[in-house]
């Protein structure tokens, strides 16, 4: 609200001071976007217009219900078989969960009440509980049947959404990569010629940031 507030403030400043380069400005910054704007839409027609539905829509693979995992006892087998490989395993505390399941178990089925679906998308009818449940004839999400298979890259963006991100992020995003990356030429450059020498890296320190910091 205050950022806008002052760029209104100081357009109108300058059409008070320098009203023709002002115009000049807003007029070709005008014409900027709208070509941007134009681009933006031919991406996001290639990429979901016509390629990807809601999950009201019954042809969507999050309209149905996720599809059966491997069991507990299947991934504990393979969890312990594959520490039994390295060393450092061999005094991980971790797996004492892993071989006395009751932990997980209960975490587990904690984590599965949080991820059941909410009826949020299911239009309320009256009538019989089925038809409420699949939700096939309002567009609805789908309480019943199960999907094929995990899709994990399907999810529908309307176009102003799209255009949002395409403004507000995208660029922005865009120039930090770039940003890295010209600083990350630069150092390679001066440390083939010598002139910097890198720290050396804590493999183990790394490894413990990236299993313990990311989500």
């Amino acid at each position: 609200m205050i950022a806008g507030a002052i760029i209104v403030a100081l357009l109108l400043s300058g059409l008070y001071q320098v009203p023709i380069p002002t115009l000049s400005g807003l007029l070709a910054f005008t014409v900027f976007y709208l070509v941007y704007l134009f681009w933006v839409f031919k991406e996001w027609n290639t990429h979901f217009s016509g390629h990807r539905t809601t999950r009201r829509d019954k042809n969507s693979p999050s309209n149905r219900k996720m599809p059966p995992i491997k069991t507990l006892e299947e991934n504990k087998k393979l969890i312990l078989n594959n520490s039994k490989h390295h060393e450092q395993f061999d005094t991980c505390e971790l797996l004492n969960d892993v071989k006395t399941m009751e932990v997980t178990r209960k975490e587990n089925h904690i984590i599965r009440e949080r991820a059941k679906r909410s009826m949020s998308l299911s239009v309320k009818v009256k009538g019989r509980v089925g038809e409420m449940m699949t939700g096939a004839l309002l567009g609805s999400l789908n309480h019943v049947e199960v999907a094929d298979e995990l899709d994990m890259d399907h999810v529908y963006v309307s176009f102003f959404d799209f255009l949002w991100a395409f403004t507000f992020i995208g660029p922005f995003s865009y120039l930090l990569w770039k940003h890295g990356t010209i600083v990350l030429r630069i150092r390679q450059f001066l440390w083939k010629r010598g002139l910097i020498k890198p720290e050396e890296c804590d493999y183990e320190a790394m490894c413990a940031t990236l299993l313990l910091e990311q989500t």
